[in-house]
Parts: structure tokens; sequence; C-alpha cells
């Protein structure tokens, strides 16, 4: 994956490693490669909760006008 993103061959798996277990911090144009790699928006990256971080993966994916009617749709649940 960290090769897919840019990072240094030989850096790569200790670097993802460290992301993953919250060592260390991507800086934002790694997280930007990162999500790019995984086809993923960047916020999907930071989302704790699995539920929320699949809504934002498949959302990422829809058209605007497809977007905006989820949007419009979800605002006007009373739940």
């Amino acid at each position: 994956m960290g090769i897919l993103a840019g990072v240094d061959e030989f850096a790569a798996s200790a670097r993802i490693n460290q992301y993953e277990r919250g060592k260390h911090m991507p800086d934002l144009h790694t997280v930007q490669r990162l999500a790019q790699a995984l086809d993923v928006p960047q916020s999907y990256l930071f989302e704790p909760r699995d539920d929320l971080a699949t809504l934002i993966r498949l959302a990422g994916h829809l058209p605007e006008t497809r977007l905006r009617a989820l949007i419009t749709m979800l605002d006007d649940t009373d739940g």
C-alpha cells in the first residue's frame, strides 16, 4: 500500500505499520496519496465508526446529483 501511495519502497512497510498502529500520523500529502491509492475519500481514513466509514466510502463514488439526493433524503429523516 505504501509503495502505491508513493512512499519509498524501503520504508513503506514500516511507515504504513506505524500509521495503522497510531504511533505516527501521516502528513496531509501522504493522506491524499493513500486515499487515492485506496480509491476512497480522505475523510474515510479518519472515520473511526465502521458504518459511517462505509457510508463515506460509498457516497464518495456517487455522481453529484445522486449525492445531493442522498443528502436531501437523509436530511428529511427524523432519526
